[in-house]
């Protein structure tokens, strides 16, 4: 169904919601659903990016991988590589939607 009034998000596609809901079912709290998903979102982003560089050179994705770490390790507080998705835009359906593409 088309609302004049939603524009874009009248066909817009619910699957993160619909994933969120399920999750929902299991913890028993939307809000922690919609996090855990939207946690677990980022994580499988990340590792399908690491997956994508191994398969192009192995050594380049330690490589990543060691700065990433070292980045986290020596400057916590820097999440403009990690976690800036969730804590600054909360973009849920758009970050569900990157990692399942």
């Amino acid at each position: 169904t088309y609302y004049p009034h939603l524009g874009e998000m009248s066909t817009y596609p619910p699957l993160a919601h619909y994933i969120a809901a399920f999750v929902g079912l299991i913890y028993r709290n939307s809000f922690t659903a919609m996090l855990v998903v939207a946690y677990g979102a980022v994580l499988l982003t990340y590792a399908s990016l690491t997956l994508i560089t191994a398969r192009i050179s192995v050594l380049a994705a330690t490589f990543v991988l060691s700065i990433f770490g070292l980045t986290k390790l020596f400057s916590p507080e820097l999440t403009m590589f990690h976690g800036a998705e969730i804590q600054r835009n909360f973009l849920y359906s758009q970050l569900v939607g990157f990692a399942l593409a």
